[in-house]
């Protein structure tokens, strides 16, 4: 089913990614800060600008 390097790969994996747990925990805690930090407002801002497009005509639709 998988070529034998699949195997030794995967053998290589499993040993080496137990003692990575702890990076994988602070990337993805880092990456978590990167999504409250950035994402979210951006996310934000664009939502208001939305807000305020839809507002605009709106009223411009009532002058």
């Amino acid at each position: 089913m998988f070529p034998p390097q699949w195997i030794t790969i995967k053998a290589i994996a499993s040993l080496w990614l137990p003692s990575k747990t702890f990076v994988w925990r602070f990337i993805s805690n880092v990456v978590g800060l990167l999504y409250i930090k950035i994402i979210i407002p951006v996310i934000r801002v664009m939502y208001s600008m939305i807000c305020i497009q839809f507002l605009l005509k709106e009223t411009m639709w009532l002058t």
